[in-house]
């Protein structure tokens, strides 16, 4: 079993029997597959923890790629942040929080080639009233996460833009 993962069926982090055994895992990759040379960026989006994350997630190395993905984000997280004030730690998982193996962006960035290949934990993040609700936040702060979100986002794609039309 790889870092992060478990083989217990119940666990939040179980791998499933085999690698991309499971439907959904399936028509991502095909969907990138069928189109591959034509993403510019691969974003995942989970909860919670309020991070916004690049590859690896199995190991502390620095992708080659680290400073330009680093940079998009912060734009991103600047930009979520101008709206409520939500703070996000930018870096790898590992880096952050502990070793996550199986991570789609790790296979985005490292197969697919997609260059800028982000994971996003959302709300709640450590030190907020809300964190003690972890991965079921009560319906009425969800418009403020897609709200702030959004932003950071097109902050993030618009920068992305910016730097390919560079290169």
């Amino acid at each position: 079993m790889v870092a992060g993962a478990s083989l217990n069926p119940c666990s939040d982090t179980h791998a499933g029997p085999t690698p991309d055994s499971e439907i959904e895992t399936k028509s991502i990759e095909k969907a990138i597959n069928d189109k591959l040379g034509n993403w510019d960026a691969f974003i995942t989006i989970h909860s919670y923890g309020n991070f916004w994350m690049v590859p690896w997630g199995w190991g502390s190395a620095q992708i080659p790629d680290y400073n330009d993905l680093y940079s998009v984000s912060k734009i991103g997280a600047d930009a979520l942040n101008s709206v409520y004030g939500t703070k996000y730690s930018i870096g790898s998982p590992a880096n952050l929080l502990y070793a996550a193996a199986g991570g789609s962006f790790d296979w985005t960035y490292a197969v697919a080639n997609i260059k800028y290949s982000i994971a996003l934990e959302l709300r709640p993040g450590r030190n907020e009233p809300d964190y003690s609700y972890g991965f079921v936040l009560p319906e009425d702060r969800a418009p403020a996460v897609g709200q702030e979100t959004y932003v950071g986002l097109v902050a993030m794609v618009n920068a992305i833009r910016n730097q390919n039309r560079q290169n």
